[in-house]
């Protein structure tokens, strides 16, 4: 089973309304390949309701599509995952007790700001498999002529690849090779190759670069 976390910040304009769909796009083909995903969306994106959720239903992978801080994950009501450390990058602290037992035997895929830096560290002393995300900012334009599904294309494959079967290190392979094929597509316009180039640099990955989905 896979576990998707969907938070969604009341602003319109925030990202996570992109991010949002990028989830939906990865649950629709998860389900079109006979994989169960449990979604969790909106409100339910908290540490009371996570945490439970994730440990009656011990997923084998489990993606987030919201913001996220060095030590923990963000949702609109505070955090959902989290490390209990105090916090040195969000203006926000978290609050709640380390949580990140709920990701035992778990696959990480984190499309969030920050996190890899030290809660993905922690998850897998906690007993994650791999954990990628990034170090530093996830970053992507949006416009209206829909730049942002440029960037859909170049991450996602971080979480398909893993559904077909891929190791960690396949996916993250994968990944990487569509962020730098893309930045060198856009490298004219600046604006545009920049965060490819920049995600393809701060992407990170934590564990076994061996781990795969059923093995």
């Amino acid at each position: 089973m896979a576990a998707i976390a969907r938070p969604l910040m009341n602003d319109p304009k925030d990202p996570t309304h992109i991010t949002y769909e990028w989830g939906q796009a990865i649950i629709d083909y998860a389900l079109s390949h006979g994989i169960d995903v449990l979604d969790i969306t909106g409100k339910w994106v908290d540490y009371q309701n996570i945490t439970p959720l994730l440990m009656q239903n011990r997923p084998d992978l489990f993606i987030y599509t919201g913001h996220g801080c060095r030590n923990f994950l963000a949702t609109q009501n505070g955090c959902s995952i989290t490390n209990g450390w105090r916090e040195d990058v969000c203006q926000v602290q978290c609050g709640q007790p380390p949580n990140l037992k709920v990701l035992r035997d778990a696959i990480v895929v984190t499309f969030s700001c920050h996190s890899a830096s030290q809660l993905g560290g922690c998850a897998i002393k906690y007993g994650a498999r791999a954990y990628v995300g990034f170090s530093d900012y996830m970053m992507f334009t949006s416009d209206r002529a829909g730049s942002q599904d440029l960037f859909r294309d170049a991450l996602l494959p971080m979480a398909i690849e893993l559904m077909n079967g891929k190791t960690v290190g396949g996916a993250v392979d994968a990944t990487k090779a569509a962020l730098l094929f893309a930045a060198k597509q856009w490298k004219p316009i600046k604006y545009m190759a920049i965060p490819f180039y920049w995600n393809y640099e701060y992407m990170q990955v934590l564990g076994d670069m061996s781990a795969r989905l059923g093995g």
